[in-house]
């Protein structure tokens, strides 16, 4: 497997908008773009969470949400993650989403905002505020040129990777990948 470049393909900067778990030194930059409804973006993010564990200063991972039009849960979880994220529990929301990414029911996302202890009042507020879904949007929005509109997008300092990749694969790619970042942090 190689990594791939896209034609006619721009990749935002990395920006105070973006949530970023790792150390912001880290040689290797690993960006996605995921929809919190797809299972194949739920299993690449348990992946990124576990060889974290074992490479904590070697990739910072760079979240972007990526919702697809036909995941009508998706939308609703990134809203809820962005209103987590306003109380800086972006990651707790992203992991507990993810982990429960088949329950769809009404007050799931709640349950979720309870349990890492998110202020609830708050919370609840920020659900309903129209820049939440306009901060989600620009995500997508952002991302031109040539995309695939599968989930997740992988990038891998800069380099467009296939998310399918075992996790072998994948950390042989990390590992191998040039250590630089052609973003500003």
């Amino acid at each position: 497997m190689s990594m791939n470049s896209y034609p006619q393909f721009s990749l935002p900067e990395i920006s105070g908008q973006d949530h970023i778990r790792g150390a912001r030194s880290a040689p290797v930059t690993v960006i996605v773009y995921a929809d919190f409804q797809c299972q194949r973006s739920g299993q690449f993010a348990a992946l990124l969470k576990k060889m974290q564990y074992s490479r904590t200063n070697y990739f910072k991972v760079v979240f972007r949400h990526y919702p697809q039009v036909h995941h009508f849960f998706a939308m609703k979880a990134a809203i809820a993650a962005e209103a987590a994220a306003r109380q800086h529990a972006f990651w707790e929301m992203h992991d507990l989403i993810f982990e429960h990414q088949h329950d769809h029911s009404p007050g799931i996302l709640i349950d979720h905002a309870r349990k890492i202890g998110l202020l609830m009042k708050v919370f609840s507020t920020d659900l309903t505020d129209p820049l939440l879904p306009t901060r989600v949007n620009a995500d997508r929005v952002a991302i031109a040129g040539d995309v695939p509109q599968e989930t997740p997008l992988v990038f891998i300092n800069g380099a467009y990777l296939n998310s399918e990749l075992a996790e072998d694969q994948f950390a042989f790619l990390t590992e191998r990948s040039p250590a630089r970042n052609s973003s500003p942090q």
